[in-house]
Protein backbone atom coordinates (compact mmCIF):
# COMPACT_ATOMS: atom_id res chain seq x y z
CA UNK A 1 0.00 0.00 0.00
CA UNK A 2 0.97 3.37 -0.81
CA UNK A 3 2.19 5.96 2.29
CA UNK A 4 -0.17 7.50 4.72
CA UNK A 5 -1.38 10.87 4.60
CA UNK A 6 0.17 11.69 7.89
CA UNK A 7 3.79 10.55 6.57
CA UNK A 8 2.73 12.74 3.79
CA UNK A 9 2.42 15.49 5.76
CA UNK A 10 5.46 15.54 8.33
CA UNK A 11 7.66 15.29 5.00
CA UNK A 12 6.38 17.98 3.76
CA UNK A 13 6.41 20.13 6.95
CA UNK A 14 10.26 18.80 7.12
CA UNK A 15 11.31 19.98 3.63
CA UNK A 16 9.35 23.05 4.72
CA UNK A 17 11.40 23.88 7.83
CA UNK A 18 14.30 22.88 5.94
CA UNK A 19 13.67 25.40 3.39
CA UNK A 20 12.68 28.07 5.73
CA UNK A 21 16.13 27.69 7.37
CA UNK A 22 18.22 27.73 4.80
CA UNK A 23 16.81 30.89 3.98
CA UNK A 24 16.81 32.56 7.58
CA UNK A 25 20.16 31.43 7.47
CA UNK A 26 21.11 32.80 4.12
CA UNK A 27 19.15 36.24 5.70
CA UNK A 28 21.27 36.69 8.55
CA UNK A 29 24.52 35.06 8.04
CA UNK A 30 25.68 38.67 6.02
CA UNK A 31 25.43 40.37 8.96
CA UNK A 32 27.00 38.01 11.02
CA UNK A 33 29.91 37.97 8.77
CA UNK A 34 29.66 42.26 8.70
CA UNK A 35 29.89 42.52 12.43
CA UNK A 36 32.59 39.91 13.19
CA UNK A 37 34.82 41.79 9.80
CA UNK A 38 34.30 44.74 11.75
CA UNK A 39 36.26 43.14 14.74
CA UNK A 40 38.70 41.49 12.90
CA UNK A 41 42.23 43.30 12.32
CA UNK A 42 42.60 45.22 9.14
CA UNK A 43 45.65 43.54 7.60
CA UNK A 44 44.09 40.46 7.99
CA UNK A 45 41.30 41.33 6.53
CA UNK A 46 43.37 42.63 3.71
CA UNK A 47 45.40 39.10 3.52
CA UNK A 48 43.22 36.29 4.98
CA UNK A 49 39.72 37.92 2.94
CA UNK A 50 36.44 37.84 4.99
CA UNK A 51 35.68 34.80 7.83
CA UNK A 52 32.94 33.93 10.78
CA UNK A 53 36.41 32.99 12.80
CA UNK A 54 38.84 35.76 11.88
CA UNK A 55 42.61 35.22 12.75
CA UNK A 56 43.60 38.20 14.64
CA UNK A 57 40.72 40.06 16.32
CA UNK A 58 40.94 43.97 16.89
CA UNK A 59 38.33 46.83 17.81
CA UNK A 60 40.37 49.55 16.07
CA UNK A 61 37.30 50.57 14.10
CA UNK A 62 34.71 51.04 17.17
CA UNK A 63 37.87 53.22 18.95
CA UNK A 64 37.90 55.47 16.18
CA UNK A 65 34.12 55.68 15.89
CA UNK A 66 34.30 56.56 19.39
CA UNK A 67 36.92 58.74 20.09
CA UNK A 68 35.99 61.15 16.86
CA UNK A 69 32.68 61.59 18.99
CA UNK A 70 30.87 59.79 16.15
CA UNK A 71 30.75 63.27 14.58
CA UNK A 72 30.67 61.62 11.10
CA UNK A 73 28.18 58.36 12.16
CA UNK A 74 25.47 61.09 13.81
CA UNK A 75 26.13 63.03 10.13
CA UNK A 76 25.24 59.61 8.37
CA UNK A 77 22.66 58.93 10.37
CA UNK A 78 20.91 61.97 9.94
CA UNK A 79 21.37 61.54 6.35
CA UNK A 80 20.43 58.21 6.30
CA UNK A 81 16.77 59.29 8.20
CA UNK A 82 16.37 62.63 6.25
CA UNK A 83 16.48 60.17 2.74
CA UNK A 84 13.63 57.57 4.53
CA UNK A 85 11.54 60.14 5.79
CA UNK A 86 11.47 61.96 1.84
CA UNK A 87 10.98 58.43 0.58
CA UNK A 88 8.58 57.32 2.34
CA UNK A 89 6.48 60.60 2.26
CA UNK A 90 7.28 61.17 -1.72
CA UNK A 91 5.72 57.09 -1.43
CA UNK A 92 2.95 58.25 0.63
CA UNK A 93 1.59 60.77 -1.55
CA UNK A 94 2.38 59.05 -5.38
CA UNK A 95 1.08 55.48 -4.27
CA UNK A 96 -2.90 57.07 -3.86
CA UNK A 97 -2.49 59.11 -6.81
CA UNK A 98 -1.25 56.34 -8.95
CA UNK A 99 -3.48 53.47 -7.41
CA UNK A 100 -6.77 55.92 -8.11
CA UNK A 101 -5.36 56.66 -11.68
CA UNK A 102 -5.39 52.73 -12.30
CA UNK A 103 -8.63 52.26 -10.81
CA UNK A 104 -10.62 54.21 -12.93
CA UNK A 105 -11.68 52.62 -16.29
CA UNK A 106 -12.24 56.00 -17.95
CA UNK A 107 -8.92 56.95 -18.08
CA UNK A 108 -7.40 56.73 -21.22
CA UNK A 109 -3.75 55.75 -20.29
CA UNK A 110 -4.84 53.09 -17.79
CA UNK A 111 -2.50 50.32 -19.69
CA UNK A 112 0.00 52.33 -19.77
CA UNK A 113 0.03 53.68 -16.74
CA UNK A 114 -0.30 50.58 -15.08
CA UNK A 115 2.13 49.06 -16.70
CA UNK A 116 5.08 51.12 -15.88
CA UNK A 117 3.91 51.04 -12.39
CA UNK A 118 4.10 47.11 -12.06
CA UNK A 119 7.20 47.33 -14.12
CA UNK A 120 9.18 49.51 -11.80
Amino acid sequence: MGKSKRTDDRMFQMLIHLALIILSLAAILPFVLLFTSSLTDEKSLLIDGYSFFPKKWNIDAYTYVFRTNGENVFRAYGITFFITALGTSLSLIAAPMLAYAISRRDYSRRGIVSFLVFLQ
